[in-house]
Parts: structure tokens; C-alpha cells; sequence
């Protein structure tokens, strides 16, 4: 059995993107104008044997010559008698086009999604009523799709957004529900929700068929999600047990005036773990890029140290948590010191700073964002580490996030609603990872058990998360 999705819009309204987004694969041709498909194109979403989910790619509707507008009201089977009307491609486009999208929802379609950008006024939009007039004729189960959502926000205000639609669609009977699902900035679990909406509007003798599908598609995208959760587990537990032996007294001078040759130690130590910090999340960057099948790599270019400053650098010209929505302070600061430090660059910003190291060896290795282990080892403070932990979730939001139709991966600013929901989530098990923490100055910790129990709360606070940023969708 085939069921068939047609992707439906109004001419350059971001079909194709879309449909490379859903499909997690370059096709068809995306460029900025009006009717660039032609034809209609078939691919393939999931396939069970003989069982197949297929998305339909249409050419858009264009406007319609005020011709058409007035047979639609006047004669009796407009859809027959606006096919019957002789176009090509290259003499009169939009009606070719707008022939192609009919024929293919009315013949194939069992779902039509037709997709809009969120950010026109409906109530402005001179071709929707005709394209709904047509719709309607038709009769198809719709679902209409806001595209072109922007930054990804609180579940209020995409309510709103959402409210804005209702109202001038509410009358068409054929309109199932409206959802949002932008092509640049969607989730996974945004579009489980979709699959989840279609179900219930498919025929009887359908819906088996299609349970087995979307059952299929829910367990690749979990393991995706299960797999990432293992890359973020392995870099913290390596971050966990990083150390570097230093020598006795490096962190028992009395409180005074630190020798050039702690100093010189200390901050051997720190640029060694800052690399090994860099590489590590690099490499975990491009593994969750890879895992969810975008193209591209995170960004990396060599930063420098500024000698006077023993935290920050005095210029940093590139930023990790400008791109997760606002300035780093304390503890964060630091933290994206020392993966600059290591050589990373990763998004785009600026970041001015300078900390005071203080006095004495202590203090030094504080500025440092090191403390004294065992073995006269330095590793990283337990502040330090909840804000990899912070980061770590940030990453994987923005390449879950990240639409397959934006092309190849570029570090950007993401939202800082994402900040501040994983932030309260963190705060209500921050104890649990710390005590994880400690376990990389406990001689007779298990490093395996320590990433096993760390891959469990990190599922379960990304988990928590991603309901927190869609509560509408059950999916978990």
C-alpha cells in the first residue's frame, strides 16, 4: 500500500526546502523566485516491504488569471474545466503550474499539506481565498503548515502565531489543524506531531498500514536521538576525568605572590586540558551534524592567548555562547576561555573581557577554572563542568533543529529560550551531575558506570527539555 502526502503552496513559499527537510536529502531545485518546479516529483519517506509513505513535491500555485476566479464561482465542474485548458510550462507558467498541483492533489494526494509563511497577514493574501476555493472543490484532509517561523520560542507564542491563521480558515471544513514546522528551524518531535495529526484523517483501511510506518519513522529519529545522547555522555565523562599532574606544592602556596614558575605550570596545565576540551567538542559537534544527516562541520580556527589576562582573552573575535542567546558570565565565561583557548571557534560574536587572577598558587588555579585532585593532579571545577553540561544540551538543540533545506551546517545564533528552559531543567538535577563530578577524583569510581549513569540523566533532562519547548506533542 502507498499513502501519498502532496506538499501544496502558493509559488515560493519554501516547498522544496521543506520537502529536503522532511526527507533528510538534497532534491529538487530551491532558488529565491517564483516556479522553479515544474513537475510533480515523488520520494520516498519510509518504506515497510510493500508499504511505502511517499511526499509529493508540486509546482506552486500561481495567480490565477481573474478569468479562472470568475469560473470557479460560475460553472459547474471548474476543477474539470480548468484542466481541460491548454498550458505549457513556457508559455503560461503559473497556469501550468497551478494545473500540476490540482492534478496531483485530486488523482494522488490522501493527505494535502499546504504550506504558508507565517509572517504574511492572511487576511492580505489575494491568492489564498482562490487556493482555498480550489482546496475545497477538491476535498482533501488538509493540515495547513506555517512556514518560515523564525527563531525558535516559547510554546505561547507560537499559539499565538497559530491563532492568527485560525480565524480567516476556521469556515473551510476540509482544514484539519494548523502547525508550525519551518523548514530552517524544526525539530524532530515538531514533525512527529504532524504524523501523529495525519493518523485519525486517512481512511480505515489505511491507518494500520500507516501506524506501521509512523512507528517506523518514530524509532529511527529515537535512535538518532539515543545516539546523540551517547555522544554528549562520552565528552562529558572524558571531561569528568581530565586531568594534569602538577607538581607538589602548586596548589599549596600560602596566600602571597605566585612565582613565575606556578604561573608558568598552571597554565601549561591549563592550555593542555583547554585543547583536549576543544577537541572534544568539536568532535562531538560534527558526530551529531553527521548523526542527523546535515552536511558540513562545526567551525574551527586557532585563538590566541592574551599573556596579562589568565582566565579570558582580552579579544576573543568569535563567541560559543553568543550563539545560545546572550553574554556568558562567571563560570560560562570561562568556559568558552578555555575551549577558545583549546582552539575552537564555534558560531558568531564577540566577547570583551579581562578577570583579575588574584593572588597565590590557589587563586591562580581557580582563575583557571581548575581544582586540585588527587595525585597532584589538577581538573576541572564543578561549576565549570555544569556549564559544559549546559552547553552539551545547547549543542544538540541547535542540530536537532537545524532543517536539511538550510543547506550545509553554519554555526548561527540560536535562541535563547532554549537557554533559559534548560537552565531551570539543569537546576532541578544539578546535584545528581554533580555528585557525577565527583567521581573523577574517586579512585574507586567506575569510569564506565560514571558515562553509563551520565547517558541516563542526560536522556532524561534532554527528554524534560524537549517536552518543556513542546508540550503540545506527545512523542516520549
Amino acid at each position: 500500500m502507498q499513502i501519498n502526502f502532496s506538499l501544496i503552496s502558493h509559488t515560493n513559499v519554501g516547498k522544496t526546502t521543506l520537502a529536503r527537510t522532511l526527507l533528510r536529502q538534497e532534491v529538487g531545485d530551491v532558488l529565491d523566485r517564483e516556479h522553479v518546479t515544474h513537475q510533480c516529483e515523488s520520494y520516498t519517506m519510509f518504506e515497510i516491504q510493500e508499504d511505502r509513505l511517499v511526499l509529493w513535491d508540486t509546482p506552486g500555485f500561481g495567480f490565477i488569471q481573474s478569468q479562472f476566479v470568475e469560473e470557479l464561482h460560475t460553472t459547474e465542474s471548474p476543477i474539470e474545466n480548468f484542466l481541460t485548458k491548454t498550458a505549457t510550462a513556457k508559455t503560461e507558467s503559473t497556469l501550468w503550474s497551478s494545473q500540476l498541483a490540482v492534478k496531483n492533489i485530486r488523482e494522488t494526494a490522501d493527505i494535502v499539506l499546504y504550506l504558508v509563511d507565517a509572517k504574511s497577514d492572511p487576511e492580505w493574501l489575494p491568492y489564498l481565498p482562490v487556493e482555498m476555493k480550489i482546496l475545497g472543490w477538491i476535498n482533501k484532509p488538509t493540515v495547513i503548515l506555517l512556514n518560515q517561523t523564525g527563531t525558535p520560542r516559547a510554546s505561547e507564542d507560537d499559539t499565538v502565531e497559530r491563532e492568527k491563521w485560525y480565524e480567516p480558515l476556521k469556515n473551510y471544513s476540509f482544514i484539519k489543524t494548523i502547525l508550525s514546522l519551518d523548514a530552517f528551524t524544526r525539530c524532530w518531535v515538531q514533525e512527529g506531531e504532524l504524523f501523529n495529526t495525519i493518523g485519525p484523517l486517512l481512511p480505515l483501511e489505511q491507518q494500520t498500514t500507516y501506524d506501521r510506518l509512523k512507528s517506523a519513522w518514530k524509532e529511527e529519529n529515537f535512535q538518532v536521538f539515543r545516539s546523540s545522547i551517547k555522544e554528549l555522555a562520552r565528552h562529558l565523562t572524558e571531561s569528568i576525568y581530565d586531568s594534569t599532574t602538577v607538581s607538589d606544592e602548586s596548589l599549596f602556596e600560602k596566600v602571597g605572590l605566585v612565582p613565575g614558575e606556578r604561573q608558568k605550570e598552571l597554565k601549561h596545565a591549563h592550555r593542555e586540558m583547554s585543547e583536549r576540551l576543544a577537541q572534544r567538542v568539536i568532535e562531538t559537534t560534527n558526530n551529531l551534524i553527521h548523526l542527523h544527516q546535515l552536511e558540513g562541520q562545526s567551525a574551527k580556527k586557532t585563538q590566541s592567548l592574551t599573556q596579562n589576562n589568565l582566565r579570558v582573552p582580552e579579544h576573543v573575535n568569535e563567541s560559543i555562547w553568543i550563539a545560545f542567546g546572550g553574554a556568558a558570565t562567571g563560570a560560562a565565561t570561562g568556559l568558552i576561555a578555555d575551549i577558545l583557548a583549546g582552539g575552537l571557534s564555534f558560531f558568531g560574536g564577540a566577547l570583551l573581557g579581562a578577570i583579575g587572577g588574584g593572588t597565590g598558587t590557589y587563586l591562580l588555579a581557580k582563575s583557571y577554572n581548575l581544582i586540585q585532585g588527587n595525585n597532584n593532579a589538577v581538573r576541572w571545577t564543578r561549576n565549570h563542568f555544569l556549564e559544559q553540561v549546559q552547553l552539551a544540551m545547547l549543542s544538540y538543540l541547535a542540530v536537532a533543529h537545524y532543517g536539511r533545506g538550510r543547506g550545509e551546517w553554519k554555526d548561527s545564533e540560536s535562541s535563547q529560550h532554549w537557554k533559559n528552559t534548560i537552565q531551570q531543567i539543569l537546576s532541578q538535577y544539578q546535584g545528581q551531575f554533580e555528585q557525577l563530578w565527583e567521581h573523577g577524583d574517586d579512585e574507586y569510581a567506575s569510569k564506565q558506570q560514571t558515562a553509563t549513569k551520565l547517558n541516563d540523566l542526560l536522556k532524561l533532562c534532554t527528554t524534560l527539555t524537549l517536552q518543556k519547548l513542546y508540550p503540545e506533542v506527545v512523542i516520549f
